[in-house]
This record gives structure tokens, C-alpha cells and sequence, in this order.
């Protein structure tokens, strides 16, 4: 898993819940994350369901996303990818860049919809000009396997470090390949272990792993016989 995330107290907890009982959108959504990621509460897959909807029945974009989600996955809920679908589809139309990004995942992996590349980058990138780091990351993904898009090692680079930016730790991992394999930039030892480092700072344990083999396979002289993953 890549990733960290701060955890909000016990305070935040309760002024989010006194504003969701009110009626507040934006506070039942963000009540409804901390029960869905078990941020600050206990994780509690029926009370996220139950903000989200409520967030859903007054329209707040981002909440059409997150709702999708739980359908999608089945979470708190029996997996229904039709579901889902139609809340992400209802989030894309008001503009919320999670649910472009779900869209583009059922499209690439086939899961709900007759699987098409072409769609799923097309949606990836709805998300990735909203500026959603993991959609950046995906887009860039797309363009690195060339799927969907004709493949170009310079714009996978530059979506991967557009992600980067935003401190989305795959995105560090795949531009560390990328300069370790030396894909679309000069072969770079010293700047793929230290992009490892970054992604494995920020909890990625695919990076960690990375970074151990490939110092191991320098240090006895042994990298033109080792042979990494690609890196998703």
C-alpha cells in the first residue's frame, strides 16, 4: 500500500457530526469519509453509507464518488457495479474528479463494462486535468504501456511527476523505474534510488522492495542479471 494520511481528533470528530446533524453537506461527506477510512472514529461501513447518502440526496459532487465506491467494492453494501456506475456517472456530470477516475478504473479493468482502453484513458484524463493526483498517475501509466493512447515515455513522465508533485508515492516508484531502467530519460542509478526512497518514505512497500533489490544487485556487481517487475 502506498500512502499516508493525518487522522483528525476527537474534536474535529465531534464539530463535523453537530454540522452533518444540522444539514450540512460538506460535513456529512467528510463525517461519512471518517467512518468509510476509520479516521478519528472507528471504522463503520454503515454510518458511511448512511452520510454519503445523505450528502448524495443534497447533491455534493464528491459524495457521488465516494458512494460509488462502496457499490463498486461492496463495501457495507452486496457489490453492484450497475449501481455504481450510474453514481459515478451522476458525479462525472458534476464534475467531480473521483468518479471520472472510478469510470476510467471499470474501463480499463472491464468490471461492469465491456473492458476499453481508449475509454479509460479518456476518463483518466477528465480526472488528471482536474488535477486528481492518482488519475494523473493513471494517465500517466496509460501512456507509459500504451494503452488507450499511443505510447509516449515523455508524457507518462509527465504525468508521473505532475502526481509526484502531490506526493502520490506510485508515481515516485514509477518514475524511480523509469530512470533505473532508463525508459524515455538517461539511465540514472542515483536518481531511482532516490525517487524510491520517496515513494518508500510516503509508505509504498512495492518502492521499499525496489530500492533493497536494486542497492543489493549494484552492490555485487550483479545488475545486468536482475531483472525488476514492471512496477504496477
Amino acid at each position: 500500500m502506498c500512502g499516508k494520511t493525518a487522522v483528525m481528533n476527537e474534536g474535529e470528530i465531534l464539530m463535523l457530526r453537530q454540522q452533518a446533524e444540522r444539514g450540512n453537506a460538506e460535513a456529512q461527506f467528510k463525517l461519512g469519509q471518517a467512518y468509510d477510512q476509520g479516521d478519528g472514529i472507528a471504522k463503520n461501513d454503515s454510518e458511511a453509507l448512511k452520510w454519503y447518502r445523505k450528502a448524495v440526496s443534497q447533491g455534493l459532487p464528491q459524495a457521488f464518488g465516494a458512494l460509488g465506491v462502496m457499490y463498486r467494492y461492496g463495501s457495507g453494501v452486496p457489490k453492484n457495479n450497475d449501481q455504481a456506475l450510474r453514481l459515478f456517472r451522476r458525479g462525472t456530470s458534476y464534475g467531480d474528479a473521483v468518479s471520472m477516475n472510478e469510470i476510467g478504473f471499470m474501463y480499463h479493468s472491464g468490471d461492469g463494462v465491456n473492458q476499453d482502453y481508449a475509454e479509460a484513458a479518456k476518463f483518466f484524463r477528465m480526472a488528471a486535468e482536474k488535477g486528481l493526483s492518482s488519475a494523473e498517475y493513471n494517465l500517466g501509466v496509460m501512456y507509459l504501456r500504451g494503452q488507450g493512447v499511443k505510447q509516449d515515455f515523455l508524457e507518462a513522465r509527465k504525468w508521473f511527476i505532475r502526481s509526484a508533485d502531490q506526493n502520490y508515492a506510485y508515481a515516485w516508484n514509477d518514475l524511480a523505474y523509469m530512470y533505473e531502467k532508463g525508459v524515455g530519460v538517461p539511465r540514472d542509478f542515483s536518481i531511482a534510488m532516490d525517487y524510491y526512497q520517496k515513494a518508500s518514505d510516503l509508505g509504498c512497500r512495492m518502492a521499499a522492495g525496489n530500492l533493497m533489490f536494486l542497492r543489493m544487485a549494484l552492490k555485487t556487481g550483479r545488475y545486468d542479471t536482475y531483472s525488476p517487475p514492471f512496477p504496477y
